[in-house]
């Protein structure tokens, strides 16, 4: 079940988050809302994080915005009991 956040005013602010696309950006928000509460992770499943985050935008590759996110260092991709999952820093 998704949970509520609060988006700290300064995130707008963020020079680095600026270079992101809008796109990257909001999922980046998004994936707070499916992160797990104790260690801010979340499966690598591409088609579910869309369904969650982007379910009526056909056009959107979220593997390619979760490489945005990964290639700024927003969040770090690692394995544990054969299965791959993001955490969010």
């Amino acid at each position: 079940m998704a949970r509520r956040r609060m988006i700290d005013p300064e995130f707008w602010l963020d020079e680095d988050l600026a270079k992101l696309t809008p796109h990257a950006r909001l999922l980046y928000i998004g994936i707070w809302n499916i992160c797990d509460d104790n260690y801010a992770t979340f499966p690598n499943r591409p088609d579910w994080i869309k369904a969650q985050i982007f379910p009526y935008e056909p056009s959107v590759n979220i593997t390619q915005l979760l490489g945005e996110l990964s290639e700024s260092s927003r969040i770090i991709l690692f394995s544990a009991n054969n299965q791959e999952y993001w955490y969010i820093k």
